[in-house]
């Protein structure tokens, strides 16, 4: 800007300047734009480099030039009756704005230019590209490896652990890779497990999916035509007592329902002698009774009560009547009548059914506690419990309470 635009400019502004510093120094506080508590340090030190144009809307704005002047050099770029749109260095930025905001003036910042500040600009868009960038790395690396396997299904625990033991024989396990589980193979071998009669596998991004149903259970047997001793349900065994025959199975070992346990045979020397098998094998059963404890329940109330009594001749029976009430139960009580004339009475009471919500007070291990007790129900007074497990899984209206009993009985 040329010298003598700058004193014509000083000239024409000087009185309405001096009016307005004249009324600030009486003001208290000076009127100051509020700062950021925690100011973006990286734009703040790419706003030190290059210049930023600003757009000043007003007939005189040319006014305010001279008062700029003082502090930043300015470069006029466009000059009309409405505005006037000019370059100052961007380091002089806070201090334009606070002439411009205490002269009333109304501007706009349209934009930053400068070789550092773009560069500044680029790099924090390329940081934002770089961080989607990661997203979808760890995007495609969750999907490529299994975070999770889930087993549903399965009541039977001695058949959950076979499962288990064949999944993580295949890799279907967490941290392994989600291609090297193949749905069909696994599904197979699901199906080759005694007590399965369906199984389902399927994958989910890094989730493997297992369903299994178990088949029903078949009749007990205790032995097969007074030669044999085979299982009468499905345990682990624990202990073998052998009267007669050979036991083939041992501790450790998972049976189901009809497997051998004592043949009828004896070794001597190289021959097998038939004999008569007969032993007592004990194994650990399980037990298991999944329930459902909602947070609130409604609870059925009876109201006000509506009768209607109706005549029904030859055999006909009459039309129900129709009630008022929203919600009810009906009872009907028929008599037979008359001697001559026979005829039947039919009496509808209507009673009004109103719920009340009452909400769940029991804790966790009351519920726990309710559960225990109905599997007992399924127990043999004579079985020795060893263990109790307990599993409990919120839902959105209240909670699923799986408990699972560890005994030890008889199985032969």
């Amino acid at each position: 800007m040329s010298k003598s635009f700058k004193e014509k400019s000083e000239n024409l502004l000087v009185d309405v300047v001096d009016a307005r510093n004249s009324k600030r120094r009486t003001e208290k506080q000076p009127r100051v734009s509020k700062k950021r508590k925690h100011p973006n340090r990286f734009r703040v030190f790419a706003s030190k480099f290059g210049k930023t144009v600003i757009k000043i809307n007003s007939k005189n704005a040319r006014r305010v030039l001279a008062e700029i002047s003082k502090t930043a050099k300015v470069d006029m770029l466009e000059n009309d009756e409405k505005a006037v749109v000019v370059a100052v260095k961007s380091k002089h930025l806070s201090e334009v704005i606070a002439i411009l905001d205490n002269l009333c003036y109304d501007y706009k910042i349209i934009k930053i230019m400068g070789v550092v500040p773009t560069f500044f600009a680029l790099a924090e868009r390329l940081g934002i590209v770089v961080g989607l960038a990661v997203v979808v790395a760890i995007s495609v690396v969750c999907t490529s490896f299994i975070t999770r396997v889930s087993v549903d299904g399965v009541r039977d625990a001695a058949l959950k652990l076979e499962i288990s033991a064949l999944l993580e024989e295949s890799g279907a396990r967490r941290g392994g890779k989600v291609s090297n589980v193949d749905e069909g193979s696994l599904e197979k071998a699901l199906l080759s497990l005694n007590g399965v009669a369906f199984a389902s596998v399927k994958k989910n991004g890094g989730h493997i999916s297992v369903y299994v149903k178990e088949e029903l259970p078949s009749a007990e047997f205790e032995e097969i035509s007074g030669s044999q001793v085979v299982a009468k349900k499905r345990a682990v065994v624990t202990r073998v007592i052998v009267d007669g025959g050979t036991a083939v199975v041992k501790y450790g070992d998972v049976v189901g329902t009809g497997d051998l346990l004592i043949d009828g045979y004896t070794e001597y020397g190289d021959q097998r002698i038939a004999v008569q098998a007969s032993g007592e094998v004990w194994g650990k059963v399980y037990y298991q009774k999944k329930l459902y404890f909602a947070d609130t329940t409604l609870k059925k109330e009876y109201g006000r009560k509506k009768t209607v009594t109706k005549l029904s001749f030859f055999g006909i029976e009459p039309k129900t009547p129709k009630c008022d009430f929203e919600n009810y139960e009906l009872r009907v009580k028929i008599s037979q009548n008359g001697f001559f004339v026979p005829y039947k009475t039919y009496v509808y009471e209507f009673f009004e059914i109103t719920g009340v919500e009452e909400t769940n007070s029991l804790t966790d291990e009351e519920m726990k506690l309710s559960a225990y007790s109905q599997v007992l129900e399924d127990i043999d007074t004579a079985v020795k419990v060893l263990d109790v497990y307990y599993e409990i899984e919120n839902s959105a209206n209240g909670k699923y309470l799986t408990v699972t009993v560890e005994a030890e009985e008889r199985i032969s």
